[in-house]
Order: C-alpha cells, then sequence, then structure tokens
C-alpha cells in the first residue's frame, strides 16, 4: 500500500513539475526547488534544535515534543523536491495545522492503542491530561451553559432607516 501512495506521489509531483515548468520555465522551478531547499533545512535546524528546549507557552511537555515533530515532519518534506510536498510540508508548518494533527494523533494514539499496554505514572498522568481536555472539549461543544460562562460583549443597537440618517 505504501508503495502504491509513493508511485501516485511520484506521478503528481512529476506532473505538476511538467505542468509549472512548461508555464513559466525550468530556471524558475530549479530556483524554486533550491530556495525550498534551504528555506527546509533551515526549518529543520530549528526544529531540531528546539526539541529539546522549554517554551514560554504553558504547554504539556508533550505538546511541545509533538508540535516539534510535526514541524520537523514538515521540514523534511519540504527539503524533498516536489510541489506537492511543498504545500503538504507548509501547511504542516502553520500552527493551528500542527494543533489539529497533534490532536488527531493524541486521540487515536491515545485513545486506542495505549490502554493496558504501557503502565507507570508518568504515561498515566499525560492519558490523563488528554482525556480531561478531549472531555472538556466535547462538553463544551454540547453544553449552551459553558457558553454563557465565557467572556461575550454585550451590546445593544437601534435599527436606523436610511432616510432618517441624513437629518
Amino acid at each position: 500500500m505504501m508503495f502504491l501512495i509513493f508511485l501516485v506521489v511520484l506521478f503528481l509531483e512529476l506532473f505538476a513539475f511538467y505542468a509549472v515548468g512548461s508555464e513559466v520555465g525550468g530556471f524558475y522551478v530549479f530556483l524554486w526547488v533550491v530556495l525550498t531547499l534551504l528555506y527546509g533545512v533551515s526549518r529543520l535546524k530549528m526544529g531540531v534544535a528546539g526539541l529539546g528546549g522549554s517554551s514560554s507557552r504553558n504547554q504539556q511537555p508533550s505538546d511541545q515534543v509533538l508540535d516539534g515533530l510535526i514541524a520537523v515532519m514538515g521540514s523534511v518534506l519540504i527539503i524533498i523536491p516536489g510541489f506537492l510536498t511543498d504545500a503538504i510540508g507548509f501547511l504542516m508548518l502553520l500552527p493551528f495545522v500542527r494543533h489539529l494533527l497533534r490532536h488527531s494523533i493524541l486521540d487515536s494514539v491515545l485513545g486506542r492503542y495505549t490502554y493496558g499496554m504501557f503502565n507507570g505514572e508518568r504515561f498515566d498522568a499525560v492519558k490523563e491530561h488528554y482525556q480531561q481536555k478531549k472531555s472538556q472539549r466535547q462538553s463544551r461543544m454540547r453544553d449552551p451553559e459553558s457558553l454563557r460562562k465565557q467572556k461575550v460583549v454585550d451590546a445593544d443597537f437601534e435599527v436606523v432607516d436610511e432616510d432618517s440618517q441624513c437629518d
């Protein structure tokens, strides 16, 4: 299955190179490949260096590690020559995409595969933390009362006729 995906991506990349190269010229395609390679390498260095560092945000260490790993995977995809891999790599560098990927990874891994497989206080604390976050997200979506508890700006308005504005 992976080989089939690899072949499909390869043919899509070749088609994109041919289509873009015939429109803008081979030099600009080559320039794009070189510039994305340099950008990807610099992002990869920053991502690998940032994996061990601490973050100033109030974030779980596992969040930091997963964000870093997703950014590293995005950087590797940018390094690989091709427009499709560059687009996916650039998307993986966006914070909201990393957030969505992180939650989907944690939901699938912590929700399906780890119960009963790993024991220990540290891992149990991580599982408990993410299960609480997931239940809070789900309860906020279902409970309109929790929406009312959030900070809301209350305002009055008045409907004005167009004719009365000209006075």
